[in-house]
């Protein structure tokens, strides 16, 4: 594969009636069989997914580590072998068949639960075409997945052909932005950037929402309530920005408020000073508006802060949508700790 190619999406985002899928094709120039032990070997799965605790069987769970934590979890759903696909570790439940085939259900560090599916199917000898699925009941992550996975099969590429895989998070961030593009799907992940000589983190959000719908949830006290918290957002230079977080208060000033496009102001907490935040708008387009938050953090804050911030905000603004539908959102304490995992691990 041309190296220039792994910036550029080779799979496809589908909704179907089981949900949305991310699906690949590969032409392999390997033979079946060595294809087959790259995908259930626990000794091959280690150099491009991760630590298998046990071999794959049909009915078993299974668990895959990596980087000092939990990858994901699931069981085995099929195994099938392909005709001639010999295993250096024997497994239970192998059905021998002409195409190869592996579905496990595949459980996220943050709980999300998808079905991953495999199939091989021999061309010839030293051929083998290569079909990838994951399917999921939700469009979190759909982008981060797509990019996630075609990374993942660039590095089972590699192991094929005998080459050290090399993981590229810059890669990976312009894999998911491009697969947001061409799909029209939501970037879910927030990322660290350094900017104006400070730490920051930011956010990019596709909404099925109106900018003055937006707008509204930005600044409208009744709508900061049902996504954010109580208080006070004055959208004109100068006004107020008072904010209460059970107890903990944020004040501030606005800096500079343009209707449906722009909002920044100043941000003094007790756990986060010194800040700024900043909001964009941009014109709609089908199929809808996206908003861009940039938080700059206090030029000393830390690592472990800036992964606080990444995983406060992504809690948020998952609620802004629904509330601007007029839902009403509780802080999930739970989903906190493992978005702030998840952060923090991403770092490595």
């Amino acid at each position: 594969m041309n190296r220039t190619d792994r910036f550029i999406p080779n799979g496809v985002i589908q909704l179907t009636v089981d949900g949305f899928v991310v699906g690949f094709e590969r032409v392999l120039g390997h033979p079946v069989g060595e294809v087959w032990q790259a995908l259930t070997e626990p000794r091959q799965l280690q150099r491009w997914l991760g630590r298998l605790d046990r071999p794959y069987a049909v009915g078993r769970s299974y668990r895959l580590t990596g980087r000092g934590r939990l990858l994901a979890s699931g069981s085995v759903r099929r195994l099938d072998a392909p005709d001639g696909a010999e295993s250096a570790e024997p497994s239970e439940g192998v059905v021998h068949s002409g195409a190869g085939v592996l579905e496990a259900s595949w459980i996220d560090e943050l709980g999300a639960a998808s079905i991953v599916r495999w199939r091989l199917a021999p061309v010839d000898e030293g051929t083998t075409i290569l079909s990838f699925t994951t399917t999921s009941p939700s469009a979190e992550f759909i982008t981060e997945g797509g990019a996630g996975w075609q990374g993942l099969l660039d590095a089972l590429d590699d192991v094929l052909d005998d080459r050290e895989p090399s993981g590229d998070p810059e890669q990976w961030l312009a894999l998911r932005d491009a697969y947001a593009r061409e799909f029209g799907y939501s970037k879910s992940l927030g990322v660290q950037l350094e900017l104006d000589g400070r730490p920051a983190v930011r956010f990019e959000r596709l909404l099925p929402h109106r900018p003055d719908e937006v707008w509204s949830a930005l600044t409208d006290s009744r709508s900061l309530r049902r996504w954010l918290t109580d208080g006070v957002v004055e959208p004109r230079e100068g006004g107020r920005v008072e904010l209460d977080f059970n107890g903990h208060p944020v004040r501030g000033e606005v800096l500079a408020a343009e209707p449906n496009r722009r909002l920044d102001y100043t941000w003094h907490s007790e756990g986060v000073p010194n800040s700024i935040v900043r909001w964009r708008i941009a014109e709609p387009v089908a199929p809808g508006t996206t908003l861009e938050l940039t938080h700059l953090l206090d030029p000393q804050a830390s690592e472990e802060a800036a992964h606080e911030v990444l995983a406060a905000w992504h809690l948020q603004l998952d609620a802004l949508s629904q509330a601007i539908d007029g839902a009403q959102f509780a802080f999930p304490v739970d989903r906190w700790d493992a978005l702030f995992r998840l952060y923090t691990g991403a770092d490595s």
